[in-house]
């Protein structure tokens, strides 16, 4: 029986192109939703800080904690906004991540918005 050898087949050169374009999508991308994960947990736990406490310092003192201990630095704290509607406590997010392609000067800006309420009963939904 003759054997090929030394030819790729042109199946596996494609399944490989695709493995790499999937490996830098999920290099690019992914850890700003994971951050964007994160951030969503932290404004929850600082609107229930605020709703905890009387003190109103409490909940963006609670954000800062959070963004430390996650370690997102290139989040601001002044990105989230704290007010009072009514009876409920909100918390909103607002921040922009810029995503550079590996080896090239082209990049994607990705933003990414958090809106979090804390109701008078310390009932949490967010959007």
């Amino acid at each position: 029986m003759a054997r090929r050898q030394g030819r790729a087949n042109i199946l596996t050169i494609l399944l490989v192109a695709v493995v790499a374009v999937l490996g830098v999508g999920a290099y690019t991308f992914v850890p700003y939703y994971i951050d964007y994960l994160n951030m969503k947990e932290i404004a929850s736990s600082s609107g229930l800080a605020w709703y905890a406490s009387t003190l109103e310092k409490s909940g963006p003192e609670r954000l800062v904690q959070g963004l430390k201990m996650k370690e997102i630095d290139y989040i601001d704290p002044s990105a989230c906004e704290f007010r009072k509607e009514q009876d409920d406590i909100v918390v909103y997010c607002y921040w922009e991540a810029y995503a550079y392609y590996p080896m090239t000067d082209y990049y994607k800006i990705l933003t990414f918005e958090v809106t979090t309420y804390v109701d008078s009963r310390g009932t949490v939904e967010q959007y």
